[in-house]
């Protein structure tokens, strides 16, 4: 790239939200990967202008991700309800609260902060980024012992398990219809900038 180039960039990300540059920081670290085919992520920007939403959505890898293959199960009423509802992020961190006891989600809801609930959008960018940290059931912050992690959503409760037995990661949604949780299962909120 020519200095000229280079220049145009700095001068263009200058301008940027601060809200958006670690959605501008994923997708060039994604660009750089040495081992990557990076051309649906070269497509996408390409294409931005088009769709900008839709687009970012695929450069981030969303929609690729939560592919039902080895290693993890996605759930159609997941990918219906709430991948396909994605856009534009903000980078969001996450805090967590272990069920003390057997809890439905009305009580679990009071446990949690007022901001608990993550749109559509977060709740897939947070899944994600937790799943690739933890691939094929390593220890992390995502219970990996058959317990489930809720994410509360506007319509519903994602729920992500490791299955053990079938070695892969499992995404679904459920209504919140009063399901008492186990007890050891750990339910998740957007954590504040103060809290990251």
């Amino acid at each position: 790239m020519s200095d000229d180039k280079i220049g145009s960039v700095v001068r263009a990300l200058v301008g940027v939200p601060k809200k958006y540059l670690g959605i501008i920081l994923d997708v060039v670290n994604r660009l750089n990967e040495a081992n990557a085919d990076n051309s649906a992520y070269r497509d996408a920007l390409a294409n931005f202008n088009k769709n900008w939403r839709k687009s970012l959505v695929e450069a981030l890898g969303l929609k690729d991700f939560f592919l039902t293959r080895d290693g993890l199960w996605v759930s159609d009423d997941f990918r219906n309800r709430i991948l396909a509802k994605a856009e534009i992020i903000e980078a969001v961190g996450v805090k967590n609260f272990d069920l003390p006891r057997d809890m439905a989600d009305a009580e679990i809801e009071k446990e949690l902060s007022e901001g608990h609930i993550f749109d559509e959008s977060t709740v897939c960018v947070v899944i994600r980024d937790l799943i690739e940290k933890q691939w094929g059931g390593t220890d992390g912050v995502l219970k990996n012992n058959g317990y489930a992690n809720l994410f509360y959503t506007p319509s519903s409760v994602v729920g992500v398990r490791w299955g053990g037995g079938r070695r892969m990661w499992n995404v679904d949604i459920w209504v919140r219809d009063g399901i008492r949780w186990l007890a050891g299962s750990r339910a998740f909120s957007p954590a504040t900038d103060s809290q990251n």
